[in-house]
């Protein structure tokens, strides 16, 4: 999508100030002074999640929370708008802070929406992300997406896997890194909510393991998580989600840095494997 944005597009959401690219958001994301633009990926997606998100009661996080254009749109000529949360990234350290916000926004997400079936507008369109989704809970054939050598690296991971009795729901796809911020004072603030249909203890799984891998976490710190049901489960499919995510972005020579990364996790995910 062209990084320029029609000059009715800010105006139809109210926008004000100057636009100024957001750092990681591939200059295509803009910020002013009341929110943020930036290029809708998957319409569909979008017109489903902004009004639940919109409908969220924030306590122990914050959420940039969906605004809506002045004639009851959520996609403007395939810009959305968001409010503008304050914080930055940092993770390491903030990791019970973050466990706690990331639980209580999926308690809200199912709270919002507590059908038992997985909505028709998620998944609308396949990315790389909901493929590795997939993966990681068995729903595509590793072989074929990611190749033989890939797939017998992965196989002590596979083989451990067993099945999980765990409702699904709307849940943050990608929760870690710069989709959580922090500012002083304040709950941490969850962005960029990329939904699928899986259990909230997955995001919390991806969380965790994305700070130990990424973010300067101990791996100590995943006892923080020793309660969840099924948790040496959820992490292994986080793994598997992630490693896959990275050879689908860059190739198979990036495997091996990444899964080094996660031996932390893996192996305490082993360990409990359940």
């Amino acid at each position: 999508m062209n990084s320029t944005i029609p000059p009715q597009v800010p105006r139809l959401f109210g926008a004000s100030g100057e636009a100024r690219p957001l750092p990681g958001g591939q200059g295509k994301a803009f910020r002013y002074d009341n929110i943020v633009i930036k290029p809708c990926d998957d319409p569909v997606e979008w017109n489903g999640l902004a009004p639940l998100l919109s409908r969220l009661c924030p306590d122990g996080y914050r959420v940039a929370r969906p605004v809506q254009s002045f004639d009851g749109r959520w996609v403007v000529d395939g810009w959305i708008a968001t409010c503008k949360v304050e914080g930055t990234s940092g993770f390491a350290g903030r990791e019970s802070e973050s466990l706690l916000a990331c639980r209580r926004i999926h308690q809200d997400l199912f709270n919002v929406y507590k059908s038992t079936e997985c909505p028709s507008w998620l998944g609308s369109m396949s990315t790389i992300y909901r493929k590795a989704h997939q993966l990681a809970w068995g729903e595509l054939l590793l072989a074929q997406a990611v190749g033989d050598h890939i797939c017998k690296l992965l196989d002590p991971i596979v083989e451990a896997l067993r099945p999980i009795d765990l409702p699904n729901q709307i849940t943050h796809g990608d929760p870690g890194g710069d989709n959580i911020l922090f500012a002083k004072k304040l709950a941490p603030a969850i962005i960029d909510i990329s939904p699928c249909w899986r259990p909230a203890g997955y995001a919390v799984a991806i969380m965790l393991a994305d700070g130990i891998a990424w973010e300067g976490s101990k791996p100590s710190t995943l006892v923080l998580a020793q309660d969840e049901p099924y948790i040496g489960q959820l992490m292994l499919r986080a793994v598997i989600f992630r490693l896959t995510v990275s050879v689908f972005w860059s190739g198979p020579e990036s495997f091996a840095k990444q899964y080094s990364a996660y031996q932390p996790v893996i192996q305490w995910a082993l360990s409990h494997k359940g």
